[in-house]
């Protein structure tokens, strides 16, 4: 996978998870993003290393 493909999966893994969460919950919308946007820095660095 190139770097577009980590790309567009980070956009979807926070697309759902701010699908997932409602205005009840916005902590938890935050805590998803932060999580999905980390996933993807480590997916960066990972396919950096390959």
């Amino acid at each position: 996978m190139d770097t577009t493909d980590w790309l567009l999966l980070s956009l979807i893994l926070v697309g759902f998870a701010n699908w997932q969460a409602t205005d009840a919950y916005g902590g938890v919308r935050m805590a998803y993003g932060g999580l999905a946007l980390a996933a993807f820095v480590v997916m960066l660095d990972l396919s950096d290393s390959v």
